[in-house]
């Protein structure tokens, strides 16, 4: 197999293997699994703090990061307010608005056809992988990991004591 399809394949493989997970979690409901969110919010927070620390590295990124941070964290309290809940047998299920999912999973499927576009249009590979640091690339991302740590941590947060309403009075 030539060098050129394993560099294109595996990546677009395991892409495509992700973009069908996460549509399939857009369209149906999700069972409440607390440990599965807390490993989602401990991931989701380890790259993005890891993601910032680079950024420090190329300070011109930390302008998409704040954008992508600020409309993350919007995006996320609007699904989590347009999340519908049900109780069946078998525990609790959470399904998010699929419109504000469709969008977030609409502009990181964008970015990654752009980027595999522009890696295979490029001419000659940068010496330096912080020179192909730009501001949208970092925007996506934090837009996507403070969408996902947030929204975890509040499904988490209402469906932990099986009250995703709040009418529990509790002492």
């Amino acid at each position: 197999m030539p060098a050129t399809l394993v560099t294109y394949a595996v990546p677009a493989a395991l892409v495509t293997f992700l973009v069908y997970r996460r549509i399939q979690r857009t369209i149906g409901f999700q069972e409440f699994k607390p440990n599965r969110l807390l490993f989602r919010t401990v991931l989701f927070s380890t790259f993005g703090l890891l993601k910032l620390y680079v950024a420090f590295l190329h300070p011109v990124s930390l302008i998409g990061d704040g954008i992508g941070l600020a409309l993350g964290a919007t995006l996320a309290y609007y699904a989590v307010q347009h999340s519908k809940f049900e109780k069946r047998e078998s525990g609790w299920f959470y399904r998010t608005n699929p419109w504000i999912e469709g969008t977030v999973l609409a502009l990181l499927l964008l970015r990654i056809i752009s980027r595999f576009w522009m890696l295979s249009n490029a001419s000659a590979t940068p010496q330096n992988p912080l020179q192909e640091a730009d501001p949208f690339t970092g925007g996506l991302f934090f837009l996507f990991v403070v969408f996902n740590l947030l929204y975890s941590l509040d499904i988490w947060r209402k469906l932990r004591n099986g009250d995703p309403f709040g009418t529990s009075s509790s002492p």
